[in-house]
């Protein structure tokens, strides 16, 4: 995005903010331009269509999201000093920024339009993978005993995924968002850190 030509990122920009206030569905090339102040004909100088767009801020997302992911070796450095509780804090990121927040509610927004096959990848699908690795990680390097750590997998991705929709149900400020989503982290950190099966090994 940082390579973007100006105009471009404002097309870009404007298009998120509308791709999260009204939905993908209930925005328009048109309403893009006219909210940027250029022509309808010019915003094809940058985008050949709605969907090009679409695809630009799943790639900004996907790209955001393997980022933030906690190299597995350092994670299990972490796991040396570290209950899995505290190690969620490296696997789970915090929403980075306002255009972050913007692109999940975007995200969201899409799988109530039941437009899942575009977001369904970057939305569920690779947090649930990486948090797959980390256990499966752990679990071979004798940190953890061997147990079927999907259940646990997919309650740590409930909890992002509650997160996530009850910040675009709510409409609420980035500030309200980044709050909740540490709240949530908290809450399921202690989750994590009551579940026997979870204890790591130190020794």
């Amino acid at each position: 995005m940082e390579q973007m030509h100006p105009t471009q990122k404002r097309i870009f920009m404007t298009a998120l903010d509308l791709f999260a206030s009204v939905g993908y569905r209930n925005s328009s090339m048109r309403a893009i331009a006219d909210t940027v102040g250029i022509k309808s004909s010019s915003i094809y100088n940058y985008y050949g269509s709605k969907e090009e767009i679409l695809h630009e801020v799943l790639a900004v997302a996907q790209r955001s999201i393997m980022q933030t992911q906690t190299p597995i070796e350092e994670i299990l450095e972490l796991a040396r000093i570290k209950s899995i509780g505290q190690l969620l804090f490296s696997m789970w990121q915090i929403i980075q920024d306002e255009t972050e927040c913007k692109i999940l509610r975007v995200l969201q927004m899409l799988y109530y339009e039941r437009m899942d096959l575009v977001s369904r990848r970057t939305y569920l699908d690779e947090p649930m993978r990486y948090f797959q690795l980390v256990f499966s990680a752990l679990i071979e390097a004798g940190r953890l005993p061997p147990f079927d750590y999907n259940p646990v997998c997919f309650m740590m991705l409930s909890y992002m995924y509650t997160t996530f929709s009850s910040c675009v149900i709510s409409g609420l400020s980035y500030e309200e968002c980044v709050a909740r989503h540490e709240k949530a982290r908290q809450e399921l950190a202690e989750i994590l850190d009551n579940d026997q099966r979870l204890v790591i090994r130190n020794d």
